[in-house]
């Protein structure tokens, strides 16, 4: 006689947001795809933008220390989205940008870069925050002509090659400096 057991369906693990709990931040503007495997999931339009729109404003983020789910905001803060952002995933030619450049943080904003359409991947530039990659980086998979290789954050990159993206943020310029200096 054999007998049968349940078994659990597997907990998808996305990094500090397991699928079981997760509550939509943006139900009307994003939909996380969850996909097996550390930090493999990612996010999809649920709308239309063009190049430019507003897709979302950076609030209800919480100050922390630096994370692999969080993002640099200044020369050594960080603080955690608390949003579906964070399982945008990053490309070397990205269609979002993290525009930090305002001192009033009601302004930081994420920006489309080019028109989005509905069921578009969302996907950013790491180094245009990120001055050093958690745990040492990554092997880039954009499959881009202008992916990087591997990702090491702002500080891997030269100031001429950042020049060529939108949306360097200020702290990732002046880290430039400072180590220049």
């Amino acid at each position: 006689m054999s007998v049968l057991t349940a078994t659990a369906a597997p907990v998808i693990s996305t990094g500090s947001m397991p699928q079981e709990t997760h509550k939509p931040s943006h139900p009307d503007t994003f939909k996380v795809v969850f996909t097996p495997g550390e930090f493999m999931s990612s996010l999809i339009s649920l709308k239309d933008f063009k190049k430019g729109d507003v897709v979302t404003m950076i609030t209800g983020y919480i100050p922390s220390e630096r994370t692999r789910t969080s993002i640099q905001v200044g020369l050594r803060q960080h603080v955690e989205w608390n949003t579906d952002m964070v399982f945008a995933q990053h490309s070397c030619n990205p269609n979002l940008g993290v525009d930090l450049q305002y001192e009033n943080k009601d302004e930081w904003r994420v920006v489309a870069l080019r028109d989005i359409k509905v069921g578009d991947y969302l996907t950013w530039f790491y180094p245009s925050t990120e001055w050093d990659a958690w745990g040492g980086g990554f092997p880039c998979s954009c499959g881009t002509s202008r992916c990087i290789g591997h990702y090491k954050g702002g500080k891997g990159m030269t100031l001429e090659q950042l020049a060529t993206y939108e949306y360097i943020n200020p702290h990732i310029i002046d880290l430039h400096k400072l180590e220049d200096a």
